[in-house]
């Protein structure tokens, strides 16, 4: 199922990391980058709304068992970055250089042209992204934003934005990145949203480094690691976890590289319980699924 292979691109002194390809989900018109043709017939994948109505009821429980199932992360970092504290130490050292390097691989090998990163944190990162020709960073505290702003108002390059959770951004960009997000994400609400905008806001390539397996005791009060490649799969199965990356020995948090298939169309499939519609509404970022 996985093929090891090494990429060498990686800057001085970072080492280079191991990747595997998956090649079961891969797409054949996917590999090897933007160039390869379509195929000559769209393809129709189903998204199955029962399995989110589960799923969310799923995530409900497991938050009420938590210490602090009422937390609100959009809180938590502003009031972290208002009283002088950073993203943490994945932002920096050989944590961030080792995601840069992939980062830029990728943009490389794929042509991409424009991203956008739901997290920007602190700042700390955006320097490293050397190959980005567009960058839009979004974060959902006001008082980061306004500092990344300051520290990369010289280059028209890089464009930073409040991103309230729950209101669409509008707009997409070739790629889309979440590094050291979705873990911090405690509510169910804004753990799906957030997911959902952040594939919307994407054409063609998706990285989400993260752990993808399930910790319901949570790592304190602010870290609760799920295993989120499931959801994507179910959610948006237009997209192929193409490669993974493992950038250290003994790290938890992995790269995933999800990437479109070409000339895929997604329909929701209707939600049937004991033979009949069950008339309800599921609001999911920045869709509405009536049911």
């Amino acid at each position: 199922l996985f093929t090891p292979n090494e990429v060498n691109d990686s800057p001085a002194g970072t080492g280079d990391h191991l990747a595997f390809d998956v090649v079961a989900n891969a797409s054949p018109f996917n590999v090897g980058g933007r160039q390869s043709s379509p195929p000559t017939l769209p393809v129709v994948r189903e998204v199955d709304l029962c399995w989110l109505q589960s799923y969310r009821a799923e995530l409900d429980r497991r938050v009420a068992l938590l210490k602090t199932p009422n937390f609100d992360s959009a809180q938590h970092w502003e009031d972290r970055y208002k009283t002088g504290g950073n993203s943490g130490g994945g932002s920096y050292g050989a944590s961030a250089r080792h995601k840069a390097s992939v980062i830029n691989a990728v943009v490389r090998e794929r042509g991409i042209r424009s991203a956008i990163e739901f997290g920007v944190g602190d700042g700390a990162n955006q320097a490293l992204y050397t190959d980005i020709p567009a960058y839009i960073g979004v974060d959902v505290s006001p008082t980061t934003v306004e500092r990344v702003r300051r520290k990369y108002g010289g280059d028209p390059t890089r464009t930073f934005v409040h991103y309230d959770t729950f209101t669409p951004l509008g707009g997409r960009a070739d790629m889309a990145m979440s590094l050291d997000v979705i873990y911090h994400l405690i509510e169910p609400s804004v753990y799906v949203t957030y997911l959902d905008n952040l594939f919307g806001a994407a054409e063609s390539d998706v990285l989400i480094f993260a752990v993808d397996e399930e910790k319901p005791e949570g790592w304190g009060y602010h870290y609760l690691p799920r295993k989120f490649t499931p959801y994507v799969a179910v959610m948006f199965p237009c997209w192929e976890l193409r490669r993974v990356y493992d950038l250290c020995d003994g790290c938890e948090s992995v790269m995933h590289h999800f990437v479109r298939a070409e000339n895929c169309f997604e329909k929701k499939k209707p939600c049937l319980l004991g033979g009949a519609l069950k008339p309800t509404t599921e609001v999911l970022g920045n869709r509405t699924f009536t049911i």
